[in-house]
């Protein structure tokens, strides 16, 4: 199992400080979504965190280096290109980082310690929708939360949708998923989508202050509001299945993927 002491790869870092545990996503990132040897190796990271009795809990933080929403959007243009009608290997990448997607949502949602998401620079919708389950999110002031999927003709689809619903409510959320309008810090604030706006230089500190603050409760106890707060899981899963399959068969009535 991978173990989150000192570990480092191509997409993430991690390490611990005091009684947290700090994932930096690194410019290798997106590779999650697409590399099933480094998925499996965050996912083994999460896990082995969350069953540590030393780690209180996660910070989740993108670096400067972290390619924001430009891998995605590639991906999806190469996916909605004539050129790439029906082609094999997009529908396999869209597989994959549809399946990656709900593994690391799942975590996220069964995840028995607090969690706290830094955000900085631009950040995909899908991004997004992996850290709204999270409990607190904080974003620098030079944060835009971007959905290219919209612009690109491509569905949403994952926890995102789920999650927007329930944080703005059924016509704030179609007009996010509808229009894709880019959202900054501020507004995101304003909506609730992130808890609070910092400067630049002090993200790291400012979401290892906030994760201070939480863990003066027993952790037991921060479970099982988590718990209460979130949906049960099979809720979450079926909700998955679903939006894929909708994903899925939209691609599949545009030519882009193969049934």
């Amino acid at each position: 199992m991978t173990t989150f002491i000192d570990f480092e790869s191509d997409t993430v870092s991690c390490f611990q400080q005091d009684e947290f545990a700090i994932i930096n996503l690194k410019a290798g990132a997106f590779n999650l979504l697409l590399n099933l040897e480094e998925k499996n190796k965050i996912l083994e990271l999460l896990d082995s965190i969350d069953k540590s009795p030393e780690i209180r809990g996660l910070v989740l933080i993108n670096s400067d280096e972290y390619p924001g929403d430009v891998k995605y959007q590639e991906l999806l243009c190469q996916v909605m290109q004539d050129e790439y009608k029906s082609s094999y290997a997009s529908g396999v990448e869209v597989s994959r980082m549809r399946h990656a997607v709900a593994q690391l949502s799942l975590q996220a949602v069964k995840f028995r310690k607090p969690l706290v998401a830094g955000v900085q620079g631009r950040i995909s919708g899908e991004f997004l929708g992996n850290i709204l389950p999270f409990d607190f999110r904080l974003a620098t002031k030079d944060t835009v939360f971007m959905f290219p999927n919209v612009k690109l003709g491509f569905p949403p689809a994952g926890v995102l949708t789920y999650y927007l619903e329930r944080f703005l409510g059924p016509a704030k959320a179609t007009e996010v998923l509808m229009l894709g309008e880019d959202i900054y810090a501020l507004d995101a604030k304003a909506l609730g989508l992130v808890t609070g706006v910092v400067e630049g230089d002090e993200l790291l500190e400012q979401c290892l202050k906030k994760l201070a603050a939480v863990c003066r409760v027993p952790i037991p106890t921060l479970s099982a509001t988590r718990s209460l707060l979130h949906p049960e899981i099979t809720v979450i899963e079926k909700y998955l299945d679903r939006s894929f399959k909708t994903e899925w068969k939209a691609l599949n009535s545009m030519g882009k993927v193969n049934s």
